[in-house]
């Protein structure tokens, strides 16, 4: 278990030392504030994970080591954060456009009412010793190793789990359904991107149903499927979509804040004047129109009919600074 690695780090484990590794951590502003998942070095990172997640070959070139192509290797990601420090993820373009958000699981305990402390001896619950065993059972399991002539290899080969007939025509009922809540008119379309990977989410989890229930399954039955659905779709596209929406919308308060700070030492503002010489963080015409929508519909800016001429130009969208009255 690794809890601050960087890409080349973790390659280097999985060529000479294991399998398999998880990057976990229960503190993920450290991973997300760190040399790997900085700016200049994000967008390689989670590309990296993002192909690991989908089974490809990890692939590194490097001068004097020359081409390494990585086979049967598995990696597990479990971060843990603050609210504020998980809007690094929510917030960064790349994590979505790189398809990284849209692969994870994201939860978030409710917030709790107080309450007087309750003590609970978890030793004697029999759900709760019946699922520590199974989870060490697993853990104690030989790793799949796959067999070369030499011997076992470093490289995972693990047995197939296939669908059975009604687990398929299952899953295949609940992609039709996703894919419908995703088009534009759909609850799911601010996370399109999201919902079109469920298909793939509800296998997964459906596989680690099936493992948990029986180690040594070899076919997934349609109730773990079932099962794996209703999770995601009550939970965790629910959660995602609370998450991401949450987001878009504090940051632009944010943005329409900064613009109003910015904007008191201005009678008049136009769009093309925010974009290219405004605050930081508004740099687009639809960032900017936005942030001005914002502060037009809170009182900060009137528009002025028709435009007017300002900094040598005629302005067709102009709008007037108004400024707070000083109080008594």
């Amino acid at each position: 278990m690794l809890e601050d690695v960087s890409l080349e780090g973790m390659v280097k484990l999985l060529i000479n030392n294991r399998p398999s590794c998880g990057v976990i951590s229960d503190e993920g502003g450290r991973l997300l504030n760190g040399w790997s998942l900085s700016q200049e070095h994000a967008t390689r990172t989670i590309s990296g994970y993002s192909s690991l997640w989908d089974g490809s070959p990890l692939v590194a070139v490097r001068a004097g080591a020359g081409l390494t192509a990585l086979y049967g290797r598995r990696v597990t990601l479990h971060w843990q954060a603050q609210p504020g420090v998980a809007q690094l993820i929510f917030g960064n373009p790349q994590f979505s456009d790189q398809g990284f958000l849209w692969r994870c699981l994201v939860a978030e305990p409710a917030v709790s009412k107080p309450a007087e402390y309750n003590p609970v001896d978890l030793t004697a619950d029999p759900l709760v010793v019946a699922y520590y065993q199974r989870i060490r059972q697993l853990l104690e399991k030989p790793l799949p190793l796959a067999i070369r002539e030499t011997g076992p290899a470093l490289e995972l080969a693990p047995p197939k789990l296939v669908l059975s007939q009604a687990a398929k025509a299952c899953w295949i009922e609940h992609y039709n359904h996703i894919e419908s809540l995703a088009q534009s008119s759909g609850p799911l379309f601010p996370i399109r991107g999201y919902a079109r990977k469920c298909a793939e989410l509800i296998g997964r989890i459906a596989c680690g149903l099936t493992l948990l229930s029986n180690p040594d399954a070899a076919v997934i039955a349609d109730d773990a499927i079932e099962n794996a659905a209703v999770l995601m779709l009550d939970y965790y596209l629910n959660e995602m979509l609370r998450h991401f929406e949450g987001f878009q919308v504090s940051k632009e308060v944010a943005q329409a804040q900064r613009l109003l700070e910015w904007m008191h030492d201005h009678d008049f503002i136009y769009p093309r004047q925010v974009y290219q010489h405004g605050p930081y963080g508004i740099r687009t015409r639809e960032q900017a129109h936005k942030a001005i929508s914002v502060l037009e519909s809170h009182g900060w800016l009137i528009r002025v009919p028709g435009g007017m001429e300002l900094d040598g130009q005629k302005r067709k969208d102009v709008f007037r600074v108004i400024r707070e009255e000083a109080t008594p």
